[in-house]
């Protein structure tokens, strides 16, 4: 039976058909100038979220429909963007919030049928990009998507360093032990709760589609979890 995961729980239905194959929109703006035939148009490097969608059906010979219900409702409707996985793409894996409603069709009050919406991010995330990797001075991490990936780093030293992607340097001055640069929210921190960008200047780097050379000084140690996606 097809599984269907948010926030890294299993959700108590059976999904009756493949996820629908929704892509997003990109961030286009249209200039309409008086006199000229046409539009101007401005297009950003960036995509809008998307709507992922499932029919799903569910049933419990001890449990009622309404039961049922209950229990979705309660994996389905978690704070902010979890992590959205299907086995009918079990390489890759989506960022997504639940916002309702949930509309139930109640067959003879033993079933239920119903189609669930996720808000999605525009990217989808390969699994294997969530694998930490240690890397030496000079290597070099490749890339196997079209689209630059934003990736998650954990330096660690004393002191002050550098680490150098594409041309993109970012510094760190003061550390006392280790920090994780995010690339994609552009974020130092040391744990979760610790911000520490007041550490950081320059430009977070990325890894765009094929080889990247990574250089770094004044770090004893670098970690990458590079978080290659695509559309």
């Amino acid at each position: 039976m097809p599984d269907l995961k948010f926030g890294g729980v299993s959700l108590p239905c059976n999904v009756e058909t493949p996820s629908s194959l929704s892509r997003p929109k990109r961030k286009i703006q249209a200039v309409s100038v008086p006199g000229r035939s046409g539009d101007i148009v401005l297009m950003e490097d960036a995509y809008e979220n998307y709507t992922q969608e499932y029919s799903i059906n569910f049933s419990d010979d001890a449990l009622t429909v309404a039961a049922n219900a209950d229990d979705l409702v309660k994996k389905l409707f978690l704070d902010g963007y979890q992590k959205l996985e299907d086995s009918f793409e079990p390489d890759v894996f989506r960022w997504a919030y639940y916002e309702g409603p949930f509309d139930i069709e109640n067959l003879l009050k033993i079933a239920g049928r119903a189609k669930i919406r996720f808000i999605c991010k525009p990217y989808r995330y390969l699994t294997s990009g969530e694998t930490e990797v240690t890397v030496t001075n000079g290597s070099t991490l490749t890339n196997p998507e079209a689209f630059n990936a934003k990736p998650l780093i954990y330096v660690r030293g004393t002191s002050n360093g550098t680490i150098t992607i594409n041309g993109k340097t970012l510094t760190v001055t003061g550390m006392s032990d280790y920090l994780y640069l995010d690339c994609e929210d552009q974020n130092c921190y040391r744990q979760a709760v610790e911000n520490k960008n007041n550490l950081v200047n320059g430009d977070y780097p990325y890894l765009k589609s094929g080889s990247n050379t990574v250089t770094f000084t004044g770090f004893t140690q670098v970690k990458i979890t590079p978080r290659w996606r695509r559309l």
